[in-house]
């Protein structure tokens, strides 16, 4: 089954440290739920940066999860 990350607004100068300056992996900005806010989309499954992932549900055919990015080391 196909994954999507979400990774929140608020995590938005890692969001363009890692994944837009190093990753590129970034597809889109603008995924908005109407209970937790504005999201980044990714496909990567294998992130570096990521601290934590959490279930969300499904979004179309695909399982989402949100994602928390780290500081790299």
């Amino acid at each position: 089954m196909s994954k999507l990350f979400g990774i929140h607004i608020s995590q938005e100068d890692l969001v363009k440290k890692y994944c837009f300056d190093k990753c590129n992996k970034i597809l889109f900005g603008g995924l908005i739920d109407k209970d937790i806010g504005f999201f980044y989309g990714c496909d990567e499954n294998k992130c570096p940066y990521e601290e934590k992932r959490l279930n969300y549900g499904m979004v179309g055919y695909k399982k989402f999860y949100l994602r928390k990015l780290k500081e790299a080391k």
